[in-house]
């Protein structure tokens, strides 16, 4: 049988200065963990070479060690040094990272915000045009580097340096149209977009043509995502806003049974609905980062297991059915939740505000908001309000707002106050339509998330980092 052919694989070697964080970027750009991180200098030893036929997109990722002598290899390269045994051990790393960068078709050149260009870099950058491959250059840590900063700093600062780096890359020969800013602590969705399409240009018109097919691909597959995204938001809510009916029986005179049982079912029912939501978009996003047993990463947890239904009963019984009491039940679900989002996701500061948020929606619903009612003394229905739904879809939308923005950099902590500042961001963006999340239907309700996404994905990530 004769095997169908595999295509062509576009090369694109990610070259730098040492410890300006092209592996990070290379596993962010990627979404998949490669290679070692760390802070020390030419962690990077050897060529490492990473196939990415994820999401359409076919390109084999290079590695490289990390400029320390480019201004030696250059000069070599120009016939105005010899090589000889002290050389060859001094520029090993260069010319392992040369080698690497000759074979290719592309080049990703990183450059760290983190350092002023001098000298040493002009001729690095000088030595990597010389290859006569197309050259893309994206500079890293600049909303890490300076998010710590006062904002008047941040925007001074940060354009200089900017604009200090353009000139160096520049006056070597880069087009403008070429350079990015781009930090792999941020997925930034568009920006990736837009990388890919500045290496599509770059390469020869066979080529070119090869990476353009596998690129539309991509960016269906980017399209398809945020759709699924939506409709995994609207399945949640779906859940969320069925109504809750439990028939009395005549021998509960105070209906308190027919109340607990009500409570508990819709406890269970937010409990699932929510924690389904937070599995499945986890593995939308970051299947990596998704055990497989995720089951057991919950029951490993001292928190409380969300998945039984024992541990809300017991809760009841200990608390009763006072409002007091199934607020504490919100904040225990929450609480719950939040260590599963935990076990799952990318950070512990989603799950930790997550399970804030959530349990704070729960415990008010449980505590009377969305009531109680009585039907004839036959049955006791309970429905959340269209303002409660409001906040789970908020609380949704964060989630996947902050996991298609998430990144590989040193870390896969999310800050628990940059959480929060994504939650008042959300807030404000979803609240600002009256929408009735009770009635809505499915189209609509995707449409409203995608058009939230939308605009929460234009404001700039150095305005969500920098607060």
């Amino acid at each position: 049988m004769n095997k169908i052919p595999k295509p062509e694989l576009i090369k694109i070697a990610v070259a730098g200065h040492t410890n300006t964080g092209k592996t990070t970027m290379i596993q962010t750009l990627m979404k998949q963990e490669i290679g070692e991180i760390d802070d020390r200098a030419n962690v990077t030893k050897d060529v490492k070479r990473a196939t990415y036929e994820y999401e359409g997109l076919q390109a084999l990722f290079i590695d490289t060690p990390g400029f320390q002598e480019a201004n030696t290899l250059f000069y070599m390269q120009q016939g105005l040094m010899k090589l000889n045994s002290v050389l060859e051990k001094k520029l090993e790393y260069e010319m392992k990272a040369w080698e690497a960068i000759k074979s290719s078709d592309v080049i990703l050149y990183v450059v760290s915000l983190e350092t002023v260009p001098d000298g040493s870099h002009q001729a690095e950058i000088e030595l990597v045009v010389s290859a006569k491959k197309g050259v893309v250059a994206l500079f890293n840590k600049g909303i890490s580097k300076f998010q710590v900063t006062t904002e008047s700093d941040v925007v001074a600062e940060r354009t200089t340096r900017i604009e200090q780096w353009k000139e160096v890359l520049c006056n070597a020969g880069l087009s403008k149209n070429f350079i990015f800013e781009f930090d792999a602590h941020w997925y930034d969705p568009d920006r990736v977009e837009e990388i890919y399409s500045a290496i599509k240009e770059c390469l020869p018109n066979d080529k070119s043509s090869l990476f353009g097919k596998s690129l539309l691909a991509f960016q269906q597959h980017q399209q398809n995502k945020v759709k699924t995204a939506c409709h995994l938001i609207f399945q949640c809510l779906d859940k969320c806003r069925q109504t809750i009916t439990v028939q009395t029986s005549e021998f509960d005179y105070n209906q308190e049974k027919s109340r607990e049982e009500v409570v508990l079912q819709m406890s269970q029912l937010l409990n699932d609905a929510i924690t389904d939501f937070i599995n499945n978009a986890s593995e939308l996003y970051y299947e990596v980062a998704v055990p497989s047993n995720v089951d057991n990463a919950v029951i490993k947890n001292p928190q409380p297991n969300t998945r039984r239904k024992t541990n809300i009963r017991e809760l009841l019984i200990y608390t009763g059915s006072t409002t007091g009491g199934l607020a504490a039940l919100g904040t225990t679900l929450g609480v719950a939740i939040g260590a599963f989002a935990s076990a799952i996701l990318t950070g512990g500061g989603v799950g930790i505000l997550l399970g804030a948020q959530v349990g704070s929606v729960i415990g008010t619903c449980l505590g009377g908001v969305w009531g109680v009612v009585e039907n004839a003394q036959t049955d006791i229905s309970a429905q959340l309000s269209r303002e409660e739904l409001g906040k789970i879809q908020c609380t949704c939308v964060m989630v996947i707002w902050a996991l298609s923005q998430h990144g590989f950099g040193v870390g896969k902590e999310v800050d628990e106050s940059l959480m929060a500042r994504r939650y008042e961001i959300v807030q404000e963006v979803c609240s600002a339509t009256n929408f009735d999340w009770l009635s809505a239907d499915e189209k609509n309700i995707i449409d409203q998330c995608t058009n939230n996404l939308s605009e929460l994905n234009k404001i700039p990530l150095t305005q969500i980092a920098n607060t």
